[in-house]
């Protein structure tokens, strides 16, 4: 493990299309930033560590506020729900792997590691994880598991108050005030996932379809889209390659390619979506709108019920890196909370989980795997 006045903390951010891991070096006697949550001890409503508790009794304590980040390395997906258990843990090894190799550091060099993972929501997912994932590390090793909002929100804000919004492939907003959390969304593609790259999508397929019915207006997201997937995925390349002999399609043609794809490949629709929105289009446009509307909708739900009037808003996840999306969700937002302010994350997510790992060391809890 480190020894004297640095330590080194590994966070792992794993989501529904890649997964990165980051190696921080964390000075130990750093007083906490002034600003920050204070501690939180073992016998207040919260549990240190921040372990999942009921909506409103988890916390988030204060990081320390001088480190470096030594390393990063990326893997596939890791969402728990949306691959097989195999590749999770692939996803994983393979982000820790790549973070480690070019360092002398190694897995017993750390003192606590976090894994942040979409879809680790319910105990019984983290349980059912902590086992996947135990042969990954040395024994003896400590490791944890939350769900992977907690980390953008810790990197979001170091531990201060603020609201995250999240919009990757799925979609989640969480806030926290005076160590107290709360969130709104995150409840998956069948039901949820509102505003983000799979929602903007499953919009535009639908607009296509309507458009082809007579139903709709015609739009300019129909070529690309249709091009798009009158090619099939060349899973050795990760590329597209033209059908042999394929002339230009028509919308039912491609309806069997729709069905046939993962969440993660109709989200990579979206950034069609979004240069024909840039390009003029009033379909897409409408579309990117209605999903600004729906992720800003998630703010002012956990603005209230934090009491936060005038609240520091991060965007992250890669639909937010659309700067004609970002500006769109920026709009609506300051119709909504004209006092609020929007900023980019302090730190990546990854970063964020080595923030909670040492939060967990700090707190003293546990000792083995999983703890």
């Amino acid at each position: 493990m480190s020894s004297g006045g640095e330590r080194l903390f590994l966070g792992v951010d794993g989501g529904g299309t890649s997964t990165e891991a980051s190696l921080v070096l964390f000075c130990e006697d750093n007083p906490p930033e002034p600003g920050t949550t204070s501690p939180l001890s073992t016998t207040s409503t919260g549990t240190a560590g921040c372990e999942a508790l009921p909506e409103g009794e988890r916390h988030i304590e204060s990081v320390l506020p001088r480190f470096r980040v030594i390393s990063t390395g990326t893997g596939g997906p890791s969402n728990c729900y949306a691959v097989p258990p195999g590749t999770v843990f692939n996803s994983v090894m393979e982000a820790i792997s790549n973070c480690l190799e070019n360092h002398l550091e190694t897995l017993d060099t750390v003192e606590v590691t976090c894994l942040a993972l979409a879809g680790a929501v319910r105990q019984e997912d983290r349980d059912r994880l902590t086992k996947l994932l135990e042969p990954i590390f040395p024994p003896g090793s400590r490791f944890f598991i939350v769900e992977d909002s907690l980390a953008a929100l810790a990197a979001a804000h170091e531990g201060k108050d603020g609201i995250v919004i999240i919009a990757g492939t799925g979609s989640n907003c969480l806030g926290i005030r005076g160590g107290k959390v709360s969130k709104a969304g995150g409840w998956g593609y069948l039901i949820g996932d509102e505003g983000s790259a799979y929602d903007i999508s499953r919009r535009a397929l639908n607009a296509v379809f309507r458009a082809y019915d007579g139903r709709g207006p015609q739009t300019a997201i129909a070529p690309p889209v249709l091009s798009r997937l009158s090619c099939w995925k060349d899973g050795s390349s990760h590329g597209y390659v033209p059908r042999p002999g394929s002339a230009e399609l028509a919308p039912p043609d491609i309806l069997h390619v729709i069905y046939e794809m993962t969440r993660n490949e109709l989200a990579s629709l979206a950034p069609l979506v979004m240069q024909a929105a840039d390009e003029g289009d009033a379909v897409a446009r409408s579309i990117l709108v209605s999903c600004a509307r729906d992720l800003v909708e998630m703010v002012v739900a956990v603005a209230g019920k934090l009491g936060l009037e005038s609240p520091a808003v991060a965007f992250t996840g890669g639909a937010l890196g659309n700067p004609l999306y970002a500006g769109l969700v920026e709009e609506e937002l300051s119709r909504a909370l004209p006092g609020a302010i929007v900023r980019k994350p302090l730190y990546p997510p990854s970063v964020g989980a080595a923030f909670l790992a040492s939060m967990r060391w700090g707190s003293r809890v546990g000792g083995g795997a999983g703890a």
